[in-house]
C-alpha cells in the first residue's frame, strides 16, 4: 500500500513540474524593425527606433521568462513596441511588466531595465503614467 502512495505522489509531483515548466519559458524577441507606438491623449506617435535604441530593447527583452498572469498593471496596444510584427505592450503605469500580445504572456523587467526602457521611450514622446 505504501508503495502505491509513494508512486502516486511521485507521479503527481512530476506532472505538476511539467505543467509549471510548460507555462513558463524563455522567449526570444523577433528580429526586425522596432516601432514605438504611443497613442494617448493628444499624442499619436508611430516611429521607428534608432539602431542604438533597438539594440538596447533587444538586450533588455531577450531571454526573459514568459508566464501567464493577470497583473493589475494596465496594458494597451496603443502604448507598445512592435518588433518584427510582434506587439509588446508596455505597462501604462510604472509596473515593470511587458505583455506579449502574440504569446498572450507577460515578462518582468528589473527596476533598472524598467527605468532604462521608460527613459528611452520618453525621448520618443511617451509619457508615463498614461492610464
Amino acid at each position: 500500500m505504501k508503495k502505491y502512495i509513494v508512486l502516486g505522489s511521485s507521479l503527481l509531483l512530476v506532472l505538476l513540474m511539467i505543467f509549471s515548466f510548460s507555462s513558463c519559458y524563455k522567449g526570444e524577441v523577433a528580429e526586425g524593425e522596432m516601432i514605438a507606438v504611443f497613442q494617448y491623449g493628444d499624442a499619436d506617435i508611430t516611429t521607428p527606433l534608432s539602431d542604438e535604441d533597438s539594440a538596447i530593447v533587444q538586450k533588455i527583452f531577450d531571454g526573459k521568462s514568459l508566464f501567464s498572469d493577470s497583473p493589475s498593471c494596465g496594458f494597451s496596444e496603443n502604448v507598445a513596441l512592435i518588433i518584427g510584427g510582434n506587439t509588446y505592450c508596455i505597462a501604462c503605469d510604472s509596473c515593470g511588466k511587458i505583455y506579449s500580445v502574440e504569446e498572450d504572456k507577460y515578462f518582468n523587467l528589473s527596476d533598472e531595465e524598467n527605468k532604462t526602457l521608460r527613459n528611452m521611450l520618453c525621448e520618443y514622446g511617451f509619457t508615463f503614467p498614461c492610464i
